[in-house]
């Protein structure tokens, strides 16, 4: 199976979860799975792999981190708002 076929087969079932889930624009490919807040079903994605698109796009690591802080991890647009897993702390020896 590929890539675009998992990430279609988690969207599909987020949004047989909840039909009101929003996606993050332009990082496809970063969509892990899902996850419930309060009640609700939202789409969970991986902040390092967001950030890592945005430099295959052209940015350099500091400007990726700059807008991916600023224009979507903190842009929330209500209950149904995407969700950025960062797994970084895991690799940091923190337990």
């Amino acid at each position: 199976m590929k890539d675009e076929q998992i990430q279609e087969m988690i969207q599909q079932q987020i949004v047989d979860c909840n039909p009101r889930a929003l996606f993050a624009d332009g990082f496809e490919g970063c969509l892990l799975g899902c996850t419930s807040i309060r009640g609700r079903t939202v789409a969970v994605y991986s902040r390092s792999m967001c950030i890592k698109k945005l430099m295959k796009d052209g940015m350099d690591f500091e400007e990726a981190v700059e807008y991916f802080d600023f224009n979507v991890e903190s842009a929330y647009v209500g209950p149904n708002t995407p969700v950025f897993l960062d797994l970084s702390v895991l690799s940091e020896g923190s337990f």
